[in-house]
């Protein structure tokens, strides 16, 4: 796979959501778990962002290898 900023940028959002999600196993009150999924629904669609601009970029890689190639 090649390597990108969007690539790194993925892997470091991957490591905090493991981070967060390994924090999880302790008693929370209501108000710290409400807080607890409003950061995780965001850190997921963040990552979410950075899988479409991937796709994207690995589309504009393969289109610009083809017309190399012609």
């Amino acid at each position: 796979m090649f390597d990108s900023d969007i690539m790194r940028q993925i892997n470091a959002a991957a490591d905090e959501l493991h981070a967060f999600w390994r924090d999880g196993n302790r008693e929370m009150s209501g108000i710290e778990r409400a807080a607890r999924e409003e950061r995780a629904l965001a850190m997921n669609a963040r990552l979410s962002e950075l899988w479409e601009a991937r796709r994207r970029e690995l589309g504009a890689w393969y289109v610009a290898a083809v017309m190399e190639g012609k």
